[in-house]
């Protein structure tokens, strides 16, 4: 069998297959100079990275495997990556595609891991856009039905309920921060700006072309709501008055910290993290800042492999905590996780309907 993952993530699997299969033999590929077919041949399981499949794509294709286990399958989300391709090629009679986040962008990306784990049973990319993504991007149900019904049976769900009961439910709490009078200003000012530029665009290029700059706008909105530092082209009060989300994020921290919480925060903003790091430092609160720079080490003690629109601020020491690949992993659970922005996506929607799939 053949496990592909992400590179952080391949150390895991192979930790956690001695632990729950002692008796099976396996093989870590970790150069692309290592011999897959030798690999293959005195192997029950094959472990390997997304990125060394794609460098040494025909290599990989020269195994029969008996299975192929994709892990984090949302690396192969685009059908003309090259990544995409060279595990399309790999001769196998079956392929299983494990990921928590089967859509991220559109509907193509559904698209793409169902035709690597069951081929055949969506129709080509174009077909497949006038049946199924177009219609329901309008929000047909019919059609979104159809496809709920053709891909049930390949589908399996588990959620953490199910897997993890030992965990408590999980407590939301959603904390409203008042933007303070010189953020009011800018937003305004900004918006006023943005919204002629939008127009403009539109005007000479149509809605569909001019998605860059709209997405422009709505992060540059987003980061006054943020803190007027992130926002570059303009010159910011810095009163702590001003903070908005940082200075009410810093009571937050005093609090939990007084109770000994551990915290976990994200932002979508690594000058974001910067700012809370000047304002710990001032506090003298112990922390780590993990943006996916650091250099991975196995086993490790704390450190996060940033996903592309990540940067990930962890506020207090995790000594014994695993944080590993595309997802996050934690043996003993944080007590506190907070996200300091939504996560855009213009896929978000789609992907609250095809929720359904699998219910």
């Amino acid at each position: 069998h053949l496990v592909i993952a992400p590179t952080s993530v391949v150390a895991n699997w192979s930790a956690e297959l001695r632990r729950f299969a002692p008796s099976l033999d396996i093989t870590v590929l970790n150069h692309t100079k290592d011999s897959v077919a030798d690999a293959a041949a005195h192997s029950h399981v094959v472990l390997t990275s997304y990125a060394l499949l794609r460098l040494d794509a025909e290599a990989y294709r020269s195994v029969e495997w008996t299975g192929v286990i994709m892990d984090e399958a949302q690396f192969v989300k685009n059908h003309t990556s090259a990544t995409y391709k060279a595990v399309r090629r790999l001769r196998s009679p079956s392929t299983i595609a494990i990921t928590g986040t089967p859509l991220e962008n559109s509907l193509m990306d559904l698209w793409a891991l169902m035709s690597i784990a069951a081929p055949g049973l969506l129709p080509d990319p174009e077909r497949f856009g006038q049946v199924y993504r177009k219609p329901i991007d309008r929000g047909d149900a019919e059609a979104l039905g159809r496809l709920r019904r053709r891909m049930r049976p390949f589908l399996l769900r588990r959620t953490k309920e199910q897997v993890a009961t030992e965990l408590p439910a999980k407590t939301e709490i959603v904390h409203w921060v008042e933007l303070s009078d010189a953020q009011r200003d800018t937003y305004e000012t900004v918006r006023v700006a943005m919204d002629r530029k939008v127009r403009e665009e539109i005007t000479r290029n149509g809605a569909a072309r001019s998605q860059i700059v709209i997405l422009d706008a709505l992060l540059k909105l987003r980061q006054v709501c943020c803190d007027l530092r992130l926002v570059k082209s303009i010159a910011p009060r810095t009163t702590h008055s001003d903070k908005g989300k940082l200075g009410s994020l810093m009571q937050m921290l005093d609090e939990l910290l007084s109770e000994g919480r551990r915290i976990l925060l994200f932002s979508q903003f690594t000058s974001m993290l910067e700012l809370i790091e000047q304002e710990l430092h001032k506090r003298g609160v112990r922390y780590s800042l993990l943006t996916g720079e650091q250099v991975p080490t196995w086993p490790l003690v704390a450190w996060v492999f940033s996903v592309s629109f990540l940067g990930v601020w962890v506020a207090w020491y995790l000594r014994p905590s695993l944080i590993v690949g595309a997802g996050l992993r934690f043996p003993e659970g944080m007590a506190t996780l907070a996200t300091l922005e939504q996560i855009y996506s213009h896929g978000a929607e789609a992907g609250r309907r095809l929720r359904v799939l699998a219910a």
